[in-house]
């Protein structure tokens, strides 16, 4: 069995606990595991990482494991979500779709620096039938929900803008958002965007420990 997506519904219950978003990773860990005969699973989100797993699908065949690249929250277990109600719906435009993740919530240093790594930089993702610009936690929206209530999402760069096109090609527009439990800390980090965005910063991911240290003394004023 060999996929070079990692969005195959039957292969969401895997997961590996040290591979994380790895955004200036390279391939050797999944080259090594093809060269011994192993089958190779990460849980990756970084856009490029992840949509060049392709390269290796032909070694991973000719060994007969199979190599699996985002078998996480994204995109493995939205297309497993976006798969089984496909047959619902006549026709499907649009895919909307975040995550607010509670302040307490356990995070580390890896994944916070793969979301610094893209805020306040522009991204391409498809709206209105083609790739448009949009720039990492901007395009501010709320959505309330029932019990946790008022939650503020910004905009997220992720492989499904380069996956879900091709594997939903009658898709207009998809949208991927993230946020906060704190709107402090959503609204500080929507802020930090704009000092990247105007050039005044290179990147926040250089600064991800002093910002993940920051942001767990807040950890008080949320929820788990």
């Amino acid at each position: 069995m060999v996929t070079s997506h990692g969005v195959r519904p039957d292969l969401a219950r895997y997961r590996h606990p040290r591979l994380g978003p790895v955004p200036a990773q390279d391939r050797r860990v999944a080259r090594a595991s093809i060269a011994r005969g192993c089958h190779y699973l990460d849980l990756a989100d970084a856009r490029d990482f992840v949509v060049s797993i392709d390269d290796l699908d032909a070694a991973a065949r000719e060994r007969g494991v199979f190599v699996v690249s985002g078998a996480s929250s994204v995109p493995c277990l939205t297309a497993a979500v976006i798969d089984h109600y496909r047959p619902g719906f006549t026709r499907l435009d649009v895919i909307e779709y975040g995550i607010s993740a509670a302040q307490q919530t356990n995070r580390g240093l890896a994944a916070t620096s793969a979301a610094l790594n893209y805020v306040g930089k522009p991204l391409l993702r498809l709206r209105g039938g083609r790739m448009q610009r949009a720039f990492g936690w901007q395009g501010t929206h709320a959505v309330r929900y029932p019990e946790p209530g008022l939650r503020l999402f910004g905009n997220c760069d992720i492989d499904d803008f380069d996956l879900f096109p091709r594997r939903y090609p009658e898709v207009r527009s998809i949208r991927f958002a993230a946020g906060h439990e704190l709107k402090l800390l959503h609204a500080g980090t929507w802020a930090l965007g704009w000092l990247v965005r105007l050039g005044l910063v290179r990147s926040l991911d250089a600064h991800a420990k002093r910002l993940l240290q920051l942001a767990f003394l807040f950890d008080r004023f949320g929820s788990s």
